[in-house]
């Protein structure tokens, strides 16, 4: 057991309990050695200790974790004051104060309240462990659910109940959205924050045993790479060696390109351009689709999605129109789903798109102002395969020869890495979009990466499939058949 008059608090730990002091909801995204665990205990201690008669549930998955990894720590932090009752599996204080260490059984599978351990159990604070091994947020649910009784401190001031959620980096990653959604505070410390109390070897032995992926999650906090990962050969390195590029800036005067997935209410827009840099491995000229922006609102229809586009983006050809400096756009390759017309308007999403922008048309149109572009849909069903899809994003990604067509301006880039999910942008899609080998997914993830996986998908289809399948002048199967001009160069590498 851990002697914890020896532990010297970190910055993180500090942080940490302050901020839930003055915070209901608390998340903790943290790296293994971080010190989240202990900081936990201390949480329990402080607030059970100031705030007398006040009742905390400590929540793990399995009651081997609480086992393991809750009561060693609760053990040494909590002190010889409070009382262990194993019958009734609590600790208690001399202030009325308890701490009850409960395991959630099946918390994927619980179908109805009674069947949930929280249920009937009224606390102040409601502490969820090792947040990665519940498939989703339904005990956060339940936490918030119980989290309903207020408490006054030593002082007479009263406190809000609330819920503290921790967990490490990995593939199964709701609790920074689910507190990012109630109005918490997320936190992400890694593993560094905590070197003071770590065996000096540990973090070379964790090098040497874990793949640079790993350590990048687990120790750094960065994206978990998880299993069926598609574009795992997306390298955050300089071109050509990776898919950053060093020095890039939007030029107005080339062809641009839009990729837009509708999402169920969670849409995803990315952006790109088309440009050449002399590689310097080959001697060779190498065209370059160059990802420079995205927009991916939340909970947002077709009309305003557009108005947001537009607030960045307007057609070249109504370039006379627009407002101010925008990204001057060529063409839209969007998912087909927008071909469905809807019921009452009688309009798609592909025509709210095709209507021209403010200043276009005498009068707004059914569903709103919209981008004066034709939209280019995929309607062959074998090309829609998002299998085949994603092997044309992986070889835009990176070639067997090593060639990267794909890319990212390295500005860009680091920009997206970051925003703390539920931040939606390329960069986490890139690093945390799965897709098995074989079938299809079980959920797919609404508002999750999925979206924006499949916006860049429709683009990469578009420039490196079906283009060069075809004539220039006309496309079978495509919604507007006729591209902007430029695309005629897209392919000497056919």
């Amino acid at each position: 057991m851990a002697d914890v008059s020896a532990l010297r608090l970190n910055r993180f730990q500090r942080d940490f309990l302050l901020t839930c002091l003055e915070h209901p909801f608390v998340g903790v995204w943290g790296g293994i050695g971080c010190g989240k665990s202990v900081a936990l205990a201390m949480l329990c201690k402080v607030v059970g200790e100031t705030r007398p008669g006040c009742s905390i549930i400590f929540v793990m998955e399995s009651y081997g974790d609480l086992g393991d990894i809750a009561r060693p720590n609760l053990d040494a932090v909590l002190g010889p004051s409070w009382r262990w009752l194993a019958g009734v599996k609590r600790y208690a204080h001399p202030n009325g104060s308890e701490v009850k260490l409960r395991y959630y059984r099946d918390a994927s599978n619980t179908r109805h309240e009674g069947a949930n351990p929280l249920e009937g159990r009224d606390a102040h604070l409601v502490v969820i462990d090792e947040a990665q091994k519940f498939e989703d947020d339904t005990p956060f649910k339940h936490a918030s659910d119980r989290a309903r009784s207020s408490a006054l401190d030593v002082n007479g001031v009263e406190h809000p109940a609330g819920v503290v959620v921790n967990g490490r980096p990995s593939a199964v990653e709701w609790w920074p959205t689910a507190i990012a959604n109630a109005g918490g505070v997320v936190m992400r410390p890694v593993s560094e924050d905590n070197a003071a109390n770590l065996d000096p070897g540990w973090f070379d032995r964790q090098r040497a045993t874990r793949t640079p992926e790993e350590v990048d999650a687990l120790m750094h906090g960065l994206p978990w790479p998880v299993a069926d990962r598609p574009y795992g050969s997306w390298r955050p390195e300089s071109w050509p060696a990776g898919n950053l590029l060093d020095g890039w800036v939007y030029d107005p005067a080339r062809p641009t390109l839009a990729g837009i997935d509708w999402g169920y209410r969670w849409p995803a827009v990315v952006y790109v351009q088309d440009t050449e840099r002399l590689n310097p491995d080959t001697g060779r000229v190498d065209p370059l689709s160059v990802m420079f922006r995205s927009q991916c609102p939340d909970d947002c229809l077709t009309p305003e999605l557009l108005e947001h586009m537009r607030e960045v983006a307007w057609p070249r050809h109504l370039a006379h129109l627009a407002p101010g400096p925008r990204i001057w756009l060529d063409g839209v390759v969007v998912d087909p789903a927008g071909l469905a017309r809807n019921l009452h308007s009688g309009w798609s999403d592909v025509d709210a798109v095709a209507y021209p922008p403010p200043g276009g048309a005498a009068v707004e149109g059914p569903v709103g102002w919209g981008l004066g572009l034709a939209a280019i849909a995929e309607t062959d069903a074998a090309k829609q395969d998002v299998r085949g899809g994603i092997v044309r994003v992986q070889r835009a990604i990176c070639t067997a020869d090593g060639g990267r067509r794909l890319v990212v301006p390295r500005e860009v880039w680091d920009e997206w890495r970051s925003q703390a999910p539920p931040a939606r942008n390329p960069a986490h899609t890139i690093m945390a979009y799965r897709w098995p080998e074989k079938g299809r997914p079980q959920n797919p993830g609404r508002g999750q990466p999925q979206h924006v996986a499949d916006a860049i998908r429709y683009l990469v289809r578009y420039l490196l499939w079906t283009l060069p399948a075809f004539d220039i002048g006309g496309a079978a199967g495509l919604i507007d058949v006729a591209p902007p001009a430029w695309v005629g160069r897209v392919k000497a590498e056919r």
